[in-house]
């Protein structure tokens, strides 16, 4: 955020888990809002997304997830770790602020843990923004799928026969991220269906997740929406802010219940657990 009068409303810290000791930063005032990044990312890729909510009347927290950015693992911690662990981190820093209830805003693994999150932890969840996230490792396309687990696979070889440090090292963090997405999340029909918070799924139909999927993850969660958008990437979400936003705004205006198509002339909606399409 700019040098601006958002500026000194921003106040950051860490905490103590059992495994790492993880970074957080508060912008701002008003109804809390936690922003959880993907695989391999920082807090920082929602800096124009926190100025957006703040200025919204939001107070928004964000955070590095366990093993990123600034939230370093404790040398005691095992580099194998679950979204359902991360989601663990999320209701610590719940804790730590003295938050009882948030609404969370997650891209692709961030969108897997709000999930997890707000499935097990219902009464500490108001809304749930997942936007590009899978609810099983097969929800991933399979040669993006088969990719990822081959990297898993190579890098824990590559380690093995390595003798340089600083080169295992990079080996050991291709492992931890590539075994996070190959291994997690495991969110059952079961699982999906304990979530009672208004959901809203949001993915391109270029996405890397399979269309299918995200429909199937729709129908576990109740009352869920799901927005489909035309022609967009994974990688959309960090650089055409714009069309997330008006969609995101939208929904955190309306009743639930609604499953939207962006961009075509069809509005799908759940009426006692069946599709019925309109053309509006």
């Amino acid at each position: 955020m700019g040098k601006d009068e958002t500026e000194d409303k921003m106040r950051s810290g860490k905490f103590e888990t059992d495994d790492a000791r993880i970074y957080y930063e508060v912008h701002g005032s008003g109804r809390p809002i936690v922003l959880l990044h993907g695989n391999g990312e920082s807090h920082k890729i929602f800096e124009k997304y926190a100025v957006w909510f703040e200025k919204r009347g939001f107070q928004v927290i964000l955070m590095d997830s366990r093993g990123h950015g600034h939230s370093l693992l404790k040398r005691t911690s095992s580099l194998e770790f679950t979204t359902q662990d991360m989601a663990g981190d999320v209701l610590k820093l719940l804790h730590h602020l003295g938050i009882e209830q948030v609404t969370l805003l997650g891209f692709s693994d961030g969108a897997n843990i709000a999930l997890e999150f707000a499935s097990l932890y219902p009464e500490h969840t108001t809304e749930v923004i997942a936007v590009s996230g899978n609810a099983k490792p097969w929800g991933m396309l399979l040669p993006y799928y088969l990719f990822v687990g081959a990297e898993y696979a190579v890098a824990g070889i590559m380690r093995e026969f390595c003798q340089d440090k600083r080169q295992r090292q990079k080996f050991d963090r291709s492992r931890m991220l590539n075994g996070l997405m190959f291994h997690s999340p495991d969110l059952t029909e079961e699982r999906l269906g304990k979530i009672q918070a208004p959901t809203l799924l949001i993915a391109g139909t270029n996405d890397v997740i399979r269309v299918s999927h995200s429909q199937w993850m729709q129908r576990q969660i109740p009352g869920s929406r799901l927005v489909l958008l035309k022609k967009a990437r994974h990688v959309d979400f960090l650089h055409k802010r714009e069309r997330y936003l008006r969609v995101i705004e939208r929904f955190l205006k309306e009743e639930k219940g609604t499953v939207i198509r962006s961009d075509t002339r069809q509005n799908i909606r759940q009426d006692a657990g069946k599709s019925e399409a309109k053309a509006v």
